[in-house]
């Protein structure tokens, strides 16, 4: 039927929204575009929230406020020497690139083998208590 532009009170916040005027019978329907821009929250216990606006102050950093490091690490100058033995010029280039691109993804030592940092979990045993048996 058409559209109106209307404020909406939700707790201590007014928003100005559009509606879309149509012949229906319930008394509102609140999309997810609402829902997404404004932040809102909808829990099937308590029922519908407005999250408070954040908003997060930003430091512009300048670009020479760090120096690009261009080099192979030390590990992985071994690795590429073996690895471009049958390798052209532009190929060896690519595997150096490769390799800078994907540093971290290569073993420093044999202590870091089989370790995933990345990622703490923890099992929630109950009482249970703990088993020692080789792998």
């Amino acid at each position: 039927m058409g559209h109106v532009d209307l404020p909406i009170k939700i707790g201590n916040y007014t928003i100005i929204q559009k509606f879309t005027v149509a012949e229906i019978d319930v008394p509102a329907v609140i999309g997810y575009d609402f829902l997404h821009k404004n932040n809102c929250t909808i829990d099937m216990g308590k029922g519908f929230s407005l999250n408070e606006p954040r908003s997060e102050k930003l430091r512009r950093l300048s670009s020479s406020s760090c120096d690009e490091v261009n080099e192979l690490p030390s590990l992985l100058q071994d690795l590429k020497l073996r690895s471009s033995e049958l390798l052209s010029e532009g190929q060896i280039d690519q595997l150096e690139s490769l390799l800078k691109r994907h540093n971290q993804t290569f073993s420093k030592n044999k202590d870091d083998l089989g370790r995933a940092t990345a990622i703490k979990h923890k099992i929630d045993t109950g009482n249970a208590k703990p088993v020692k048996a080789t792998p």
